[in-house]
C-alpha cells in the first residue's frame, strides 16, 4: 500500500509541467480576450482549445479585428524549461531542450524538424479577407525561452520569414 501512494506522489510530480503549461495558457487566454473586449477589438478563435496551439501545428490560433486590421495568432509554446527554439526557414526549425548545467544553445545540438508553413488565413472570415493583415507567431510559456533566426539570437519584436515574434506582456501591450 505504501508503495502505491509513493508511485501516486511521483506521478502527480510528474505531471507539474504539464498543469502549470495548462494553467498559465489558460490564463494567457483569459487576459487576451479581456483586453481584446476592453479595446474594442472583434475576437475570433479557431478551434475550441485555441490557447493550446503547438510548433507542428500548422493552422493558426485566433483572428483579431483591430482598427481595421487583422491579425492573425499562432501560438506556440514548449513543455520543458529553458528551451532555445531555432526558426531555420517556412519548412523547418530546431528545438533544444537545455540541460540545468549545460548552456550552449549552438545549432549542432538542436533537433531539426521539418514543418509545414503557418496558414495565417485558417478560418479568415471572408469579408475580413480584403483588409490589412498582420502575421504574429505568440510564444506563450510559462519558461524561458531562447529564440534564434537562423544561427542570429532573435528579440521579441524581430520578423522572421513567417511572422512578427511576441510573447505574451508585450502583445498585451498592444490592446493599451
Amino acid at each position: 500500500m505504501l508503495l502505491l501512494y509513493i508511485f501516486i506522489i511521483v506521478l502527480l510530480f510528474s505531471f507539474i509541467p504539464y498543469i502549470k503549461l495548462m494553467t498559465k495558457r489558460a490564463s494567457t487566454a483569459a487576459a487576451l480576450k479581456r483586453a481584446c473586449e476592453h479595446s474594442g477589438c472583434k475576437f475570433i478563435p479557431t478551434t475550441p482549445f485555441w490557447y493550446m496551439g503547438t510548433v507542428d501545428s500548422k493552422k493558426c490560433d485566433i483572428h483579431i479585428l483591430k482598427d481595421q486590421k487583422v491579425i492573425s495568432v499562432k501560438i506556440i509554446g514548449f513543455f520543458s524549461s529553458n528551451t532555445v527554439f531555432r526558426i531555420i526557414d517556412e519548412k523547418s526549425y530546431g528545438i533544444n531542450e537545455l540541460k540545468k548545467n549545460f548552456s550552449d544553445p549552438s545549432c549542432e545540438l538542436c533537433k531539426t524538424k521539418p514543418k509545414t508553413p503557418y496558414d495565417f488565413k485558417y478560418k479568415l472570415p471572408d469579408d475580413w479577407k480584403s483588409l490589412p493583415k498582420a502575421k504574429i507567431i505568440l510564444i506563450s510559456d510559462p519558461y524561458p525561452v531562447k529564440l534564434y533566426i537562423n544561427d542570429e539570437e532573435a528579440q521579441i519584436g524581430d520578423r522572421c520569414k513567417e511572422g512578427e515574434l511576441f510573447d505574451i506582456t508585450s502583445f498585451l501591450k498592444l490592446f493599451n
